[in-house]
């Protein structure tokens, strides 16, 4: 079965170059200009993934993940923000938002190619019964998946979670960041990427120097 791949970016060479990357046998692909018709086509199409530009002619990408990824019929939808911009303000920002990865363009099409396909297969994996997990003062509520430090709540993206919940059920064993990549992004790990080691910072910087330390 097709999996259906909606591809979003205000140039049409660019979406072009993207859709190339995605085997005509495996992918379904639609492509669109705007963001308003983009929020149309996952309202009606109801595509399997979307790849997002940031920067699109009548609003911003990052607004349109976040309204993506608000909608509780939606949130499961996966999100991949790309730009050219090389900002890492702007990185932060998307993942903030809720994106589930951000690609810099220009990208090499095989990265991008797993990038999708890790993305569907972890949203396609079921979900493991979620139970407290306690860690001296970290603590991690399964049910609601919220993250607390000495009783407050610590704010993280859906990735940082992933990885907190992650050390702190192997809190003695050293985790290579093609371990990481494999085990929360999905993606075959012969993919370069620093998706792992922004993520990694940005939780350490939100858990304080005593426990962000590694």
């Amino acid at each position: 079965m097709l999996r259906r791949l909606l591809i979003v970016d205000s140039d049409a060479g660019q979406r072009g170059e993207l859709a190339a990357a995605f085997p005509n046998g495996e992918f379904l692909v639609r492509q669109e200009e705007l963001g308003a018709a983009a929020l149309q086509c996952v309202l009606q199409w109801r595509p399997e993934c979307v790849v997002l530009e940031t920067a699109l002619k009548d609003m911003s990408g990052l607004a349109l993940c976040r309204r993506i990824k608000s909608d509780r019929q939606l949130g499961r939808l996966p999100v991949l923000l790309t730009s050219a911009s090389r900002e890492q303000a702007l990185v932060n920002r998307g993942l903030r938002e809720g994106a589930d990865d951000f690609l810099h363009k220009p990208c090499h099409p095989t990265e991008l190619l797993w990038r999708v396909r890790g993305l569907l297969r972890r949203y396609e994996a079921p979900a493991p019964p979620r139970v407290a997990l306690r860690l001296g003062p970290l603590e991690i509520d399964g049910e609601q998946g919220l993250a607390t430090l000495s009783g407050k709540e610590l704010v993280l993206t859906k990735k940082e979670l992933q990885l907190l919940e992650l050390f702190m059920r192997n809190p003695a064993r050293v985790m290579t960041r093609r371990f990481l990549l494999e085990m929360i992004w999905g993606y075959d790990s012969a993919v370069r990427t620093r998706v792992v080691d922004l993520c990694v910072f940005q939780l350490r910087r939100k858990l304080g120097l005593r426990w962000g330390r590694g």
